[in-house]
This record gives structure tokens, C-alpha cells and sequence, in this order.
């Protein structure tokens, strides 16, 4: 089938992200996101009366062809492809960076938060997982799409913030303890084995470290929930 074709085009250069699921497709459907193609192996009253709504008339395929375009091993039968968002920078005042955080669920679940909780934005280097590949939007429950995400050199865009925003960085040792900040800020968190690298640990003005009562030290995306919920000002 040509639109098959066309929409396994989309996903191979990254021109579309996929949203698989009932309650991720019903999610997309609601939020106003550029929709591409909707692809159903089934019925599923639900999502055709919200793609209804939304002008969309679905793709009905099989399932070989759902296979093909699905990265699950068992595809659930709604496939929704939307065009990645345009986010416009602004002056924001409360931001996420990460550098070379390269689990996808890491990824995911780190916007997730930072959405759920009010932050503005989050900055990602190259290196770090995509933020709209499927396994981030899936641990995402789909927020990645939602929340403004700039992908950059971040060595650069840091130098830009400093003396405008305070620079905050995660460490597993050494730092204070976090916090709530009324002011503009920007935290960094690194790389799940290495942590921040040198380059931009010298651009971070104040250090901040969990309390530990054992163990030597959270994953990023469970220290990202900590602190990102202490700092809200």
C-alpha cells in the first residue's frame, strides 16, 4: 500500500512521530498535534469517533502491514503519526538540560516530569537519547510531544545563560542539598555512568546532591523527580 510506504518514509527520517495505542492515539488526537496518518488493524469506535472530530479518516491495514510500521513486537492495532512539534525559544525561567542521557526511558521519563511539574523547557545534546524516538514517547506517556524540547550544542547555549540564570548541576557527592528557587535557573543532569562531563562542569555556579541515607546514588530520571520537584519555587 502506498501510504505504508510513504509513512515507513516519515518514520526512517524521523519526519513523523509514532503514537501506538489506544490511549496514546486518543491522547494525540486530543492535543491538537499535526496528525499524518492513523492506521487501524481493528475497529475501535473511540479513536474513529475522535479522528472524526478531528477531520481524519482512518487507514484501515492488516496486520502484517501494522508489523511494519510498529517498533512493538506485538503491535496493539492503532497506529497515529503526527509531525514532530516546533517549539519557538523563549526567556524561559525554569529549564532541564541533559548531557548524553541515553537510555530513551531516562529520556522519557524526565520530560514527563518536567511537564507534569511546570518546568518551561528542556535542552538536549546529540548524544542523549531522541526525545521523539517511540521508546522515549512511550515513557514519556506521550508528554515529549508536549513539552518544548530544543535539541543543541550545549556548551554554547550555557555560556548564553550565564549571568542571566543560575546554573545548577546534579552530582552524586559533594553538592548541597536542593532547595526551592524563586529565581531563573537551569539544571543540568548527566550522563547515567559518568554524570556531567568536565567541559560543563565548569560553567555550573552551585552543585546539588541528594542526602543519602544508603547507598551511594539514584538513577538520573529518579533524581530528576527529587529535584525537580524540590526546586519549584
Amino acid at each position: 500500500m502506498k501510504k505504508v510506504k510513504e509513512a515507513r518514509e516519515l518514520l526512517k527520517n524521523r519526519e513523523a512521530v509514532p503514537l501506538e495505542g489506544k490511549h496514546l492515539v486518543a491522547d494525540g488526537l486530543r492535543w491538537g498535534l499535526k496528525p499524518l496518518y492513523l492506521f487501524l488493524s481493528k475497529e475501535d469506535p473511540q479513536v474513529i469517533a475522535l479522528a472524526e472530530k478531528r477531520g481524519i479518516s482512518p487507514i484501515f491495514i492488516g496486520e502484517r502491514a501494522m508489523r511494519s510500521l510498529s517498533s512493538l513486537k506485538t503491535p496493539p492495532g492503532e497506529l497515529l503519526l503526527v509531525a514532530p512539534p516546533q517549539w519557538k525559544e523563549e526567556d524561559f525561567s525554569k529549564i532541564v538540560v541533559l548531557e548524553e542521557v541515553q537510555d530513551p526511558t531516562n529520556v522519557g521519563s524526565i520530560l514527563r516530569t518536567a511537564y507534569c511539574l511546570g518546568y518551561d523547557a528542556v535542552y538536549i545534546d546529540a548524544h542523549s537519547a531522541h526525545p521523539f524516538s517511540p521508546k522515549t514517547v512511550r515513557a514519556s506517556a506521550g508528554y515529549s510531544l508536549r513539552m518544548p524540547v530544543f535539541r543543541v550544542a550545549l556548551p554554547e547555549k550555557l555560556r548564553e545563560w550565564k549571568g542571566r540564570k543560575r546554573i545548577l548541576g546534579t552530582f552524586p557527592k559533594g553538592g548541597e542539598a536542593p532547595k526551592p528557587l524563586k529565581e531563573d535557573f537551569v539544571l543540568i543532569f548527566g550522563n547515567e555512568s559518568r554524570g556531567i562531563s568536565p567541559q560543563l562542569s565548569q560553567l555550573v555556579e552551585r552543585k546539588l546532591t541528594i542526602p543519602m541515607e544508603r547507598g551511594e546514588s539514584l538513577g538520573v530520571a529518579a533524581s530528576a523527580a527529587i529535584l525537580l520537584y524540590l526546586l519549584r519555587g
